[in-house]
C-alpha cells in the first residue's frame, strides 16, 4: 500500500490506479521512486513536485521531483530523503571566522536543520565546519568517528558511506504519534549484518540458480570507479614535514616514477585532513602513514562486479525479515561461484503483470 503525505509526514490519501511503480530502496545512496498514472484531473491536483509518498513497507519516504504528462498519462519521478541534502553545502571556514563550528556530526547537523524547518522550506542550507562527521559505527557496530573535508552535503554523507560500508537513511518516526505527537523526520547511520558466519546469531542467507530460487542472473563488470595511482597529501602537516606528500599505487610491480608516464597510471589526488602531528614521530612515519591511507584508497576504488537477478517469490529467505539492505550473503549461481555478496539495494515494481521484487547485489570475491 502506497500513500500521500502531508508535510507534517502524515497519511493524506491512498496512491491507488496507478499504472506502474518503481521505489527502490538503497544501501548508502539516496533512494529512487517513479510513478505513472492517468493525467486526471485528481491526480494532477494531488500529485507533483515537492509531493510525499510513503508506503506500509517502509519508515522511508520518497518526495517526488519531476512531473512529466504525455499522451494521457503522467510519470512522476523523486528520490528519497536522504536526497534533501543536494543542493545543501558544508563550507569550511576560518578559525578566526565567527561563523565556524569547529566539529559537527550529521545527526546534530540534521537536528539544527529540521527543527528550524529549514530541510523542506529552504532552497539552500549552508553550515560553517571545520569537518563533517557521519556519526560513531563501523561495520562491526564499533565506535569509529569517519569525517571528511567540507563540500555538497549528499557527496559528503554518501562517500563517508561508501569508504565505510555503513548505510544511511532519513526516515519518519511515527512513534511520538501515540503520545499525541507530531511525525518527525530521523537520520541514522547502520552496518551490514553479515549473514555467512555466525550462524547461530546471524541465521546463514544464501540464494541460488540451482535451488530455484535465483532467477536470470546476469554479471555486471564495470571500472568506472577503478584507480591504480595516487598521491596521497596531509594538508595540515604542509607546515610541519616535508613528508606531507607522497604515493601510492597498485598493479604495477615496479618502483613508480616522481612524474607517472602519460598512460600508464590512472590517477588521482587523495587528501587526507584528519592526521594531527600526534599520529607520527619522525618524517617516515607520516610517509607510511600515508601511503597506507592511500593504498586503503586505491583499494576501494576497484573494478565492481555486480549481478542483476530476481529473487524468487518462493526463496525462503526474505527482505526486511531474513536480510536487509548491506548485509552480506552468499550468492550461487552458473554465472559465478559460491561468493560473498553485498545487498547494495532494493527494487519493487509494480504494473499490470504484477509485484516484482529482488535486490540488487554487489560481489565481494572473485
Amino acid at each position: 500500500m502506497y500513500y500521500l503525505l502531508s508535510d507534517q509526514y502524515t497519511k493524506t490519501d491512498l496512491l491507488e490506479d496507478f499504472i506502474s511503480l518503481m521505489w527502490v530502496d538503497k544501501f548508502n545512496k539516496a533512494g529512487d521512486f517513479e510513478l505513472v498514472c492517468a493525467a486526471t484531473p485528481r491526480n494532477l491536483r494531488y500529485i507533483g513536485p515537492r509531493v510525499l509518498v510513503g508506503s506500509e513497507d517502509t519508515d522511508e519516504v520518497m518526495k517526488i521531483e519531476t512531473v512529466s504528462i504525455k499522451d494521457g498519462k503522467m510519470t512522476a519521478k523523486g528520490r528519497s530523503l536522504l536526497s534533501l541534502f543536494d543542493k545543501r553545502f558544508v563550507l569550511a571556514g576560518q578559525e578566526d571566522d565567527d561563523r565556524l563550528i569547529p566539529s559537527i556530526t550529521i545527526p546534530n547537523l540534521i537536528d539544527d536543520i529540521i527543527d528550524n524547518d529549514k530541510l523542506i522550506e529552504s532552497p539552500l542550507s549552508s553550515a560553517y565546519i571545520e569537518y563533517l562527521s557521519a556519526g560513531y559505527i563501523t561495520t562491526e557496530g564499533d565506535a569509529a568517528d569517519r569525517v571528511k573535508p567540507s563540500g555538497n552535503m549528499l557527496t559528503v554523507i554518501t562517500d563517508l558511506a561508501e569508504e565505510g560500508n555503513f548505510g544511511v537513511r532519513v526516515y519518519v518516526n511515527e512513534t511520538g504519534t501515540l503520545s499525541g505527537d507530531e511525525p518527525e523526520l530521523e537520520y541514522t547511520v547502520y552496518p551490514g549484518v553479515d549473514r555467512t558466519v555466525n550462524i547461530v546469531q546471524n541465521p546463514l542467507v544464501m540464494f541460488s540458480e540451482e535451488m530455484g530460487d535465483l532467477l536470470e542472473p546476469e554479471v555486471l563488470l564495470s571500472n568506472v570507479n577503478y584507480y591504480n595511482y595516487c598521491v596521497v597529501v596531509a594538508s595540515n602537516m604542509a607546515a610541519s614535514s616535508d613528508a606531507y606528500i607522497q604515493q601510492a599505487w597498485k598493479d604495477y610491480d615496479i618502483f613508480p616514477p616522481t612524474i607517472p608516464p602519460k598512460g600508464i597510471f590512472e590517477g588521482f589526488i587523495f587528501e587526507v585532513t584528519d592526521i594531527t602531528a600526534d599520529d607520527w614521530d619522525t618524517d617516515s612515519d607520516l610517509a607510511a602513514l600515508l601511503v597506507s591511507r592511500g593504498e586503503a584508497e586505491l583499494a576501494r576504488r576497484n573494478y565492481t562486479r555486480m549481478l542483476d537477478a530476481r529473487i524468487s517469490p518462493t526463496a525462503e529467505a526474505k527482505y526486511r525479515t531474513d536480510y536487509n539492505l548491506g548485509d552480506t550473503i552468499f550468492i550461487k549461481a552458473n554465472v559465478v561461484d559460491l561468493v560473498k555478496a553485498r545487498v547494495t539495494e532494493f527494487i519493487t515494481s509494480i504494473d499490470e503483470t504484477g509485484i516484482k521484487q529482488y535486490p540488487t547485489i554487489e560481489l565481494l570475491e572473485s
